[in-house]
């Protein structure tokens, strides 16, 4: 009897929002996708039709779950093991590391374009513990872990079957369960999230991809899933992070796919009510990369944009003015000292150092013999002083090996060849892909031995290579410790 009453109570409840749905859509179509149960609705009764629409972009694209234990020693290198997902579509992922069971070894914590939160033993790539969501994946780098009263969380998006799912999920207990679940605006989440802590309060900001069924969104959510606030704006952002300046405000550009106020322009936002501060227009599409700030005292800081034509424009962050234009300067990442730029000759890829203070080049490296080969993702540094230490990584996919070079300023200390010809990549999926296939998932020290391991992806395999370096790293919860940039620079 009460599940007959459950049942009628659920058929009523869903026969009202198709009448109310109905209604707004007879008025004005636009207004039938703005009702997140539209979306969701439409899922069950078409069995997820969008993201299968997805899958099938990627032939051979469904494959079962698999790891293996290696052990195969490269210099200083050792692959220890490799995961490959039952699915996952070109584009390399970034892992997570927490000791949830307090066995002194981290747990590696897989979502990234996959239906599946892996929970991976770090000795071996073994599946422990894996939660599937209802619809659609996780998005490729909108993911992280956090702290809540005394407990760890995993907080994930979800997209290409809409809504836009922003979940999180509680890893304390015997099985991994949701915690809460917040819909939003947008067609997906790439890369856009982050953490935020406004008056000693933590909240995490959202940046979706702008659709026409589903228009894109800023949103402020604190740890317990309620929305400070919706931008009013529409937003077009993949891959790139809202950077969070010391003003209170946050940095963000946007696409132009679908013409909208903010399109190709830069933005500076109150991270109070996601107000406009001030917004700068370009002829460029903005949405791509993250911009980054440099602080030059505890007042006044410099954003740097890329212009998509190989130069670098300088804002001024107070009032979002142009200051400089560097022009030859495709910048990637900044540390203290430099500005890091990438660029490309018969010879391959270069990386050039350049003073972030007169803006003149101070040396160069080779980071690859691969001619249109990016450094983004690819590497990461650890600046001393004056002394910056390049770790590169590079692929050949004709010939299926990982090339290692380490660089003390501009002295190749170590030119290494890690050859894979003897793992099964599955690269049909991957024929029409125009993304980079291999790049650098993660690094942290797994076992607390003072060593770090890198994890690295190629094609759909997740490696996990163990190293000699001590440095210290610890970022282990979140994409990057800095919040103005996706590089790994220590």
């Amino acid at each position: 009897m009460k599940l007959l009453k459950l049942f009628k109570s659920k058929f009523f409840f869903l026969l009202f929002i198709f009448i109310l749905i109905g209604y707004f859509s007879f008025l004005n179509r636009n207004h039938l996708y703005n009702f997140h149960y539209y979306h969701l609705i439409k899922n069950i009764v078409t069995n997820d039709h969008s993201l299968k629409k997805f899958y099938a972009q990627f032939p051979e694209g469904k494959i079962q779950d698999e790891n293996k234990e290696l052990n195969l020693n490269f210099d200083n290198l050792k692959l220890k093991w490799f995961f490959r997902p039952s699915y996952t579509s070109p584009v390399y992922p970034y892992v997570l590391l927490n000791d949830v069971n307090k066995d002194g070894i981290k747990e590696v914590y897989y979502a990234s374009n996959t239906e599946f939160l892996y929970e991976l033993d770090s000795n071996n790539g073994e599946i422990l513990r894996k939660y599937k969501i209802p619809f659609g994946i996780f998005s490729v780098k909108g993911n992280l872990l956090y702290e809540h009263n005394n407990e760890t969380f995993f907080l994930g998006t979800t997209g290409q079957s809409l809504p836009v799912t922003v979940l999180s999920l509680n890893l304390s207990e015997n099985k991994i369960k949701k915690n809460w679940k917040k819909f939003i605006h947008g067609q997906f989440v790439e890369a856009s999230i982050n953490k935020i802590i406004l008056d000693s309060n933590k909240f995490f900001l959202i940046s979706t991809r702008d659709s026409t069924f589903s228009r894109g969104s800023n949103n402020l959510i604190d740890f317990n899933g309620d929305i400070k606030f919706i931008s009013d704006d529409i937003v077009d952002i993949c891959d790139l992070r809202p950077s969070i300046a010391n003003d209170n405000a946050y940095i963000i550009g946007s696409h132009n796919y679908i013409t909208h106020e903010l399109s190709n322009s830069i933005i500076k936002k109150s991270l109070f009510n996601g107000d406009t501060l001030w917004k700068k227009k370009f002829n460029h599409d903005t949405g791509f990369f993250t911009p980054i700030i440099h602080n030059k005292n505890n007042e006044n800081y410099w954003i740097f944009i890329n212009d998509l034509k190989n130069n670098t424009v300088i804002l001024n962050g107070k009032s979002g003015e142009i200051v400089n234009t560097l022009n030859n300067v495709n910048i990637e990442a900044i540390t203290s000292n430099y500005i890091i730029s990438n660029y490309f000759d018969e010879n391959g890829s270069h990386v050039e150092f350049i003073n972030i203070d007169n803006f003149k080049s101070k040396f160069t490296i080779n980071h690859s013999i691969i001619e249109s080969e990016t450094i983004t993702e690819k590497f990461f540094i650890f600046e001393n002083q004056n002394e910056i230490e390049y770790h590169g990584f590079s692929f050949n996919r004709e010939e299926d090996i990982i090339y290692y070079k380490k660089y003390l300023n501009d002295l190749l200390i170590q030119d290494t060849q890690i050859p894979l010809n003897f793992l099964n990549f599955n690269k049909e999926k991957y024929e029409y892909s125009t993304r980079n296939i291999m790049g650098i998932s993660k690094i942290g020290d797994v076992n607390n031995d003072g060593k770090l391991e890198i994890f690295i992806k190629v094609y759909d395999h997740l490696l996990l290579f163990e190293s000699d370096l001590t440095n210290e790293v610890n970022f282990d919860f979140d994409l990057h410790p800095l919040l103005t940039q996706d590089a790994y620079i220590f």
